[in-house]
């Protein structure tokens, strides 16, 4: 397969994203967005809202147009021309860009509460050419600059109006996510192109299962390397939220408080799934780090039941801990012990209600073995043996009622397989489930179960 072809696959896989896959959530974004301003600013934004939402939808469905009469010639097309159509395609996108975060540069002048719309309108474009803006490793130069200006002149009005003397500080702020921005869209275009590579070399070799394995691990790769890059920004957000909420108490200012806190659950919440699904793509990438270290599992398990105390407290249950008396120390990764342990609570506290919870822990040989017990629904038995796979729940009225990802336990499975254990489920519908987790008691023991 010649660089040709692979440039001209590389291109339909754009498009197939960017015009396809996406351009129906981009237009419902922005009348979601229009409606936000038309609801903030009534009958005075009517029309600059109108004609926004106007020009968005023009330019999306002229780009449309040109983009399918640019993939109708890429079987055809030589290399010169494929790189024409790149950079065709890549001024659209800015033009996009520019188009969708417009209203910023308005709402910037506007007041601090139309300022931070701006914020967020801008933070959403920019999210957007992050993921999709990689035909290039400099087509991010092209397509940012625009929402990287409307987020430092809206957030440097916000500082301005909410923080007087820190509203530099702000704008740097802002600057600091930008640079963050180009270094992650960078990045991901760089294996963007790997990606298109060594599909390249898998077709070559005719060995389709090497492809799909290639792909895989390019994916968990740039995931495990890339888990600064992407907490980075939704820690400022998080920060940023709380410096709002901050001066919302101190004004007294009660609807702006309960805004921000939801902003911090969701912004909380989403770091939560982030940070699951990195753990997972660190596992299958062979970077999960594990840190040995002696440590009193007594202490941990205490301090884990503490943690989830008034998760435990919300639904109306109790927890009750039964600790063996010659538990001891072990040597092992005392975070990820805990981590594991939060999980299993978490969920005995999610799926119980008004119930009780039992931790029970004890030694068996060189293993440590701990019982998470709870009076809550129980599993399927038919679901039972799956529930430890990715993204897998116990049934889909679960998921929907109880929401979550169904992460936790397949983390749970591995953390504890790289630690020397295991873990096991039982359960009785109606009647509750019992977990079972196992870790090595020192880390030579682990090393050579893992053999």
């Amino acid at each position: 397969m010649t660089l040709q072809h692979v440039s001209a696959e590389s291109l339909r896989y754009f498009f197939e994203r960017t015009h396809r896959g996406h351009l129906g959530v981009r237009l419902v974004s922005a009348l979601a967005f229009a409606g936000v301003c038309l609801a903030v600013g009534g009958l005075d934004a009517l029309v600059p809202t109108l004609a926004w939402a106007t020009l968005v939808s023009l330019a999306e469905f002229y780009i449309l147009r040109r983009v399918r009469a640019c993939e109708a010639e890429l079987n055809h097309a030589g290399l010169a021309r494929l790189r024409a159509i790149a950079a065709e395609i890549t001024q659209y996108a800015a033009i996009l860009s520019a188009v969708y975060c417009a209203p910023a540069f308005v709402l910037a002048f506007t007041g601090a509460a139309n300022a931070a719309l701006g914020v967020l309108l801008c933070m959403a474009v920019m999210m957007n050419a992050l993921s999709q803006h990689v035909l290039s490793r400099n087509m991010i130069f092209l397509t940012l600059p625009i929402p990287a200006l409307g987020l430092v002149l809206t957030g440097y009005h916000i500082g301005l109006a909410l923080f007087e003397d820190y509203a530099l500080f702000v704008a740097m702020t802002m600057v600091i996510i930008t640079g963050q921005s180009v270094s992650l869209a960078r990045t991901a275009a760089h294996s963007y192109a790997s990606l298109f590579a060594a599909k390249a070399e898998a077709v070559r070799q005719a060995q389709a299962r090497r492809e799909a394995d290639a792909a895989n691990e390019a994916k968990s790769q740039f995931l495990a390397n890339m888990s600064h890059e992407l907490r980075t920004p939704l820690n400022a957000i998080i920060g940023y939220s709380e410096i709002l909420r901050e001066t919302a108490i101190d004004d007294a200012r009660g609807q702006d408080i309960a805004d921000t806190e939801r902003i911090l659950r969701a912004s909380r919440h989403l770091l939560g799934l982030i940070n699951d699904v990195l753990d997972v793509a660190k596992i299958e990438a062979g970077k999960m780090d594990i840190v040995a270290a002696t440590f009193d599992p007594a202490r941990v398990i205490a301090s884990a039941a503490e943690a989830v105390g008034p998760a435990m407290a919300a639904r109306g249950n109790r927890i009750e801990l039964t600790i063996a008396s010659d538990l001891g120390v072990v040597r092992s990764d005392a975070k990820r012990f805990q981590q594991c342990l939060l999980n299993l609570l978490s969920n005995a506290a999610k799926f119980t209600e008004n119930g009780q919870v039992k931790v029970t822990a004890w030694r068996e040989d060189e293993s440590l073995i701990l019982e998470v017990s709870d009076t809550g629904i129980g599993i399927a038995p038919a679901r039972l043996a799956a529930i430890f796979e990715p993204f897998v729940q116990a049934d889909r009225d679960t998921a929907v009622k109880f929401g979550g990802t169904g992460l936790g336990l397949t983390l749970t499975r591995q953390i504890a397989r790289l630690l020397g254990g295991d873990i096991a489920a039982t359960s009785v519908m109606g009647q509750g489930s019992a977990f079972r987790l196992s870790i090595a008691t020192g880390m030579d023991v682990a090393m050579a179960r893992a053999a």
